[in-house]
């Protein structure tokens, strides 16, 4: 049987396996792309001080 503790840790780094083949896909996604710069999506977004 598997402790609970090494349950938690297997899941944490399921979830970020997941989340780094997201980030590729998303990267793969718009290669070539122009990037924006953070100003505007901070502007776009309200985010300005």
């Amino acid at each position: 049987m598997l402790p609970y503790e090494e349950f938690l840790e297997i899941q944490e780094r399921l979830a970020d396996a997941e989340d780094l083949l997201e980030l590729r896909r998303a990267k793969a996604e718009n290669e070539g792309q122009v990037p924006v710069p953070l100003d505007d999506v901070r502007r776009r977004f309200g985010l300005t001080d």
